[in-house]
């Protein structure tokens, strides 16, 4: 189901090394949500980490174990390079996928990161990692979400040489092997009302890439 998007990340992670993440990215408004993340908390996992760059930057901020996983051997590899240069002792990174997931025991991270993965599996695969989340995490668990921009008719439109098929309704396959859900507010708020509160939500500017991403600060219920 997966083995295309492997295998794009296995070639894009396999040509980039993580640079020094004792230092903030220097894109405001994501280093304040992982600032926001950190605050008192002394445990996060990443699920869908890529290169755990996120994670390690934790690290960092007084957070003394975390766990990442990701479907990609060569963000893995690249990410427990990072970890053994830089002595980061209670970090690991693992390959895995949902089973990994599901393999966690309850109530054992106090945070979670979810960073451009919701919205780009399968919506089932989606509302299983958010309930795994939910199950993972300790009372209060704080969850920094990002998720890609929504895209109204009109974006469609332009984007349109970018799908190679829509699966189903807002979801499609992307030309490179890559899943794509055109995931609105409403519904990804639908998803998550039951297990977290909304503390903030908005968007991050990502000059580099002239594009935006919408993120949410959340809360176990």
């Amino acid at each position: 189901m997966y083995e295309k998007t492997e295998a794009f990340w296995d070639d894009i992670f396999g040509k980039e090394e993580l640079k020094d993440l004792s230092k903030p990215f220097g894109i405001e408004k994501m280093d304040s949500c992982i600032g926001w993340l950190c605050a008192n908390t002394g445990s996060i996992i990443d699920y869908g980490c890529g290169n755990a760059s996120m994670l390690l930057r934790c690290a960092y901020l007084n957070v003394k174990k975390g766990l990442g996983i990701d479907i990609s051997c060569q963000a893995v590899r690249t990410a427990v390079d990072y970890i053994s240069k830089k002595d980061l002792s209670g970090f690991s990174v693992i390959q895995g996928s949902l089973e990994a997931l599901k393999s966690i025991k309850d109530a054992s991270f106090e945070g979670a990161i979810l960073s451009n993965i919701i919205d780009n599996i399968l919506p089932d695969d989606a509302l299983c990692v958010l309930k795994n989340i939910y199950r993972i995490l300790t009372h209060g668990g704080r969850v920094f979400v990002k998720l890609n921009d929504f895209m109204d008719k009109e974006k469609l439109k332009e984007s349109i040489d970018f799908f190679e098929k829509e699966i189903s309704d807002n979801f499609f396959l992307e030309k490179s092997g890559l899943y794509f859900h055109n995931l609105s507010d409403e519904k990804f708020e639908r998803w998550i009302m039951e297990y977290f509160k909304v503390v903030e939500k908005g968007r991050i500017e990502f000059k580099t890439f002239d594009c935006f991403n919408r993120f949410y600060l959340l809360q176990k219920l």
